[in-house]
């Protein structure tokens, strides 16, 4: 812009003329706006990653790395939406490890933490980039697995379970076994998020109340008073 400027009004005869010219006036005036504008981009830029990296903050759970519930609910909204709208099963599994209370009383809080640790790092390991895994809080995990019917979610739940009691007990040494109960419903036609959660809540039930270290399947379609009770596929081998 600079040269067409002073095309057009002219620059200086003198070097001492300069900032009394109009040319000076122009250039100057528009370095100052580049440069505020520049200051002005570079602040929304900075409040932009502040923003992302408080809002990432706000939905990790700081011990496991997972996403929280607030992480779980925001998410997982956006993956059933999909889900719905191009018509893809998808398939939620809550996990909840066995008898956690008792492994805190007996090795201590740090070793507790080392199990959750532990079973955040399989959790992540077992699952793909479309899929969605958080801690619910306590020892209670949830996987959304996206593009899967309860059938093949099963088979992944099978093979976690068995990885879980073959894998959790080196964080606390294999002085004590530790094993994970699971809970599995498929997202149904026209099913919320908290409606699917409350029928993989209800499968966890079924595993925790009927012996634990179980993978229980709740009925695809959506449970009614008359029927609709979680089928269990699976149990732990008897010692």
């Amino acid at each position: 812009v600079k040269p067409l400027v002073a095309w057009r009004m002219g620059i200086a005869d003198a070097p001492q003329h300069y900032l009394a010219s109009h040319y000076a006036a122009i250039s100057q005036s528009m370095g100052s706006v580049i440069l505020i504008a520049l200051a002005l981009v570079l602040l929304l830029v900075m409040m932009r990653d502040m923003t992302i990296e408080m809002v990432a903050r706000s939905e990790t759970d700081p011990l496991s790395g997972l996403r929280n519930r607030r992480g779980f609910e925001v998410h997982g909204d956006a993956m059933v939406a999909t889900a719905m709208r191009r018509a893809r099963p998808l398939t939620l599994v809550t996990v909840d490890i066995d008898r956690f209370k008792t492994i805190n009383d007996r090795h201590g809080h740090a070793i507790g933490d080392q199990v959750i640790i532990a079973l955040a790092r399989l959790l992540s390991d077992a699952t793909g980039e479309k899929d969605l895994v958080a801690r619910l809080g306590g020892e209670e995990f949830a996987l959304i697995l996206a593009n899967q019917n309860i059938e093949q979610a099963a088979r992944t739940a099978e093979i976690l379970r068995q990885r879980v009691r073959a894998e959790l007990s080196a964080a606390i040494g294999h002085e004590q076994e530790v094993s994970a109960s699971f809970g599995l419903a498929q997202l149904a036609p026209g099913e919320a998020l908290s409606d699917l959660a409350r029928r993989s809540d209800l499968a966890l039930y079924e595993a925790k109340n009927t012996g634990r270290d179980k993978v229980s399947l709740a009925p695809v379609d959506k449970p009614s008073l008359a029927h609709g009770h979680p089928v269990l596929i699976s149990s732990r081998t008897a010692a």
